[in-house]
């Protein structure tokens, strides 16, 4: 069977970060400290040993999500449509909706079989198989990114958003922090710029500070109105981490330079990256009063609210450690 060659199989890597944590790293061979941190993060999201190498257990992980991501399931019938093995003997195509099902993994091993000596028949797409496609069909999967030119000197200058500015800010950040994550280090800070930098929705960063909380257990703001314990939790969410940071870098002088701009941007992480895990404990700390004394209802809301977050892999608290 022959072997892939190493800039096709880092490419595919790329690839694959950039579809599944919104990477954007450029689809070349350039194995840099940006690159490392993505596959730390990864590994992270995966409960792996964050080595920030891709050996096989990552690529097996990364080749089973890029299965439950439509885009490129999609990417991968349209593919083997064009090839002739998405075409049954009767001329019925398989299915080109973006879900897996039998008649995409019976085609995929067709396409394995046609290329032996190649491919191996395990209907898994990995960055053999993904090659091979995009050879036989002259298609590209979703994430696969051009290399882009340095910026001239003076460009940053030119980014106009502050959301941008702290879009780049995250990916130096996480870059910065990688070295210390592969020693055994500063796993939470670096799985929390992780979430920064990759685009969610907005409540993914909702978290309850400390002062939360204790409004919360108190009572303050109301009682129970019509509403399920879960919601009125969430009325006390009131802090977002994302917003926080943002609102810290408005105030950043203008003609700043880029170096001011990262010192502003680490203080208002760390600010922020604190003021979510002293609110986490807050809420344990609650809980476990309310079990030993009162049974508080709403003590017993904010752990299971905390906790259904902490199950979210895109939620700031699933950087942290997992209530019981």
């Amino acid at each position: 069977m022959a072997a892939i060659s190493s800039t096709d199989y880092i490419r595919w890597v790329k690839g694959s970060l950039n579809r599944l944590l919104a990477a954007r790293l450029p689809d070349n061979a350039t194995i840099n400290p940006d690159y490392r941190a993505w596959v730390a993060q990864l590994q992270i999201n995966q409960l792996l040993p964050p080595t920030a190498k891709v050996d096989e257990a990552t690529q097996n992980a990364i080749i089973k999500l890029n299965r439950l991501d439509p885009a490129y399931v999609r990417w991968v019938q349209i593919a083997l449509s064009l090839s002739g093995e998405g075409i049954g003997p009767f001329g019925k195509g398989i299915r080109t909706d973006g879900f897996w099902d039998a008649g995409t993994e019976d085609a995929v091993k067709t396409f394995q079989i046609n290329h032996e000596g190649t491919l191996v028949s395990d209907g898994w797409v990995g960055a053999k198989t993904e090659t091979m496609l995009m050879a036989r069909t002259g298609t590209a999967p979703p994430g696969r990114i051009r290399p882009r030119k340095p910026p001239p000197p003076g460009a940053w200058d030119d980014i106009a958003t502050i959301e941008d500015r702290a879009g780049l800010m995250a990916k130096k950040y996480k870059a910065l922090l990688a070295p210390a994550v592969i020693a055994g280090r500063g796993h939470q800070l670096f799985c929390f710029v992780g979430k920064l930098a990759a685009p969610s929705d907005d409540a993914h960063f909702r978290f309850l500070s400390a002062v939360d909380v204790n409004h919360c257990a108190k009572g303050r703001f109301g009682e129970v109105r019509g509403e399920t314990l879960r919601q009125y939790v969430e009325r006390f969410a009131r802090s977002n981490a994302r917003r926080e940071i943002l609102a810290a870098l408005r105030k950043v002088p203008k003609g700043a330079t880029e170096a001011v701009w990262f010192e502003a941007y680490q203080k208002a992480v760390a600010k922020s990256f604190a003021r979510v895990r002293d609110g986490l404990e807050a809420i344990q700390r609650t809980y476990a009063w309310s079990i030993r004394e009162a049974h508080d209802l709403r003590a017993g809301a904010m752990h299971n609210w905390a906790l259904a977050c902490q199950r979210t892999p895109s939620h700031i608290y699933s950087c942290f450690k997992r209530f019981r």
